[in-house]
């Protein structure tokens, strides 16, 4: 009796272990007979990135590596928020996340941020006078670093550049920072804000002009016997038919031998 039931008990333990590996209970990712993969990829970031930023800048290029491996092969990274290595950072935090997958899907992720700090002055200094070049086009927009005393400061969209054109300087009206020709060998007060804390700091300009100016000159031509006393500004306001034909002026023919 007991060994009828034990037979029974090894024939049913034998079912259930055929059934657990049936083709409708073999998992999708699998294979009969092979074990799933189940493990999760491996991902490194970087540690937390400080940085300090460059005077006069906006922003600072890094570049940073982030790996994967995987105990059945490879792993494919991709990005999911942040900017990529040798990416322009802007001041503040950048946090960056990194998803990588195997090639039975498995995930894992990993995230590190940077952190890029503006440790230069808040305290504005203008220079008492400066002067100023138009370009060659007769114009030219005042920049921060033109009416401030040195460059250690940050980047140049944090301050507002005005002019007060009108006497007494110093109570307005502050014009945009714009000047062209007919602003030349005159002196303006200029004002810089820095627009994250409202300090500001007043100068004065002086307007010049030091581009020479370009001649053009026309081609003219001329018969090789016009005397030179002729070549005046009222012939050069002539204009000539091109190429001029001249007569040949007559020469005596020559003489003949007589018999």
């Amino acid at each position: 009796m007991h060994k009828l039931i034990l037979t029974y008990l090894i024939l049913f333990l034998f079912s259930l272990q055929a059934k657990a590996f049936s083709p409708e209970n073999t998992p999708e990712n699998t294979v009969p007979g092979v074990l799933m993969d189940t493990i999760k990829p491996l991902i490194f970031c970087p540690p937390n990135i400080i940085v300090n930023i460059s005077p006069m800048h906006c922003d600072t290029v890094l570049s940073y590596t982030v790996t994967a491996e995987d105990d059945q092969g490879t792993a494919i990274i991709i990005q999911l928020a942040g900017l990529p290595s040798g990416g322009a950072f802007p001041v503040g935090i950048t946090a960056n996340t990194f998803l990588a997958t195997d090639l039975a899907g498995n995930t894992a992720t990993c995230s590190f941020g940077v952190i890029v700090l503006d440790t230069f002055q808040t305290q504005l200094n203008c220079k008492d006078l400066t002067t100023v070049y138009l370009n060659p086009n007769c114009t030219k927009f005042i920049e921060p670093f033109d009416v401030l005393e040195t460059s250690i400061y940050s980047c140049p969209q944090n301050y507002i550049v005005e002019l007060d054109k009108s006497l007494p300087y110093g109570n307005g009206p502050w014009l945009v920072s714009f000047l062209d020709n007919s602003d030349v060998n005159k002196t303006y007060q200029a004002r810089v804000t820095d627009t994250r804390n409202g300090n500001k700091c007043w100068g004065n300009i002086e307007v010049k002009d030091n581009t020479p100016p370009v001649l053009t000159c026309q081609t003219i031509r001329v018969p090789c016997a016009l005397p030179l006393n002729e070549l005046t500004p009222s012939f050069y306001a002539i204009p000539l038919p091109s190429p001029m034909h001249f007569p040949s002026p007559l020469m005596p023919a020559p003489a003949t031998s007589q018999p």
